[in-house]
């Protein structure tokens, strides 16, 4: 079971790594670290539609993540990252949604 952790919070960090560098992402979910888990939020900027934005991730690029309910108040994206996930899946994830949002 701590190896599975372990793997899926480094998918995690890597992807937060990534995602961090994206503009017109937040990062909400806590850095790595004792408060960080396989769950990765990002608050998107006003000018994008998190359904949208989802839609189009999964129709275009094949990469799945959720937007965030209503009911939370924010625009935002997540992802979660488990032990059927790679590295790879994390960079083509983020690469996708480099291009989303600077499209």
């Amino acid at each position: 079971m701590a190896q599975v952790e372990a793997h899926n919070l480094h998918l995690r960090n890597t992807l937060a790594d990534h995602l961090g560098a994206i503009g017109g992402l937040t990062m909400v979910s806590p850095p790595a670290g004792d408060l960080a888990s396989p769950l990765l939020t990002s608050l998107l900027a006003e000018r994008f539609d998190r359904p949208t934005v989802s839609r189009q991730l999964l129709e275009r690029h094949r990469v799945a993540i959720r937007a965030t309910h209503a009911e939370f108040g924010f625009n935002g994206i997540r992802f979660s990252l488990h032990e059927f996930n790679t590295v790879k899946h994390v960079e083509r994830a983020a690469e996708a949604v480099r291009r989303e949002l600077q499209a």
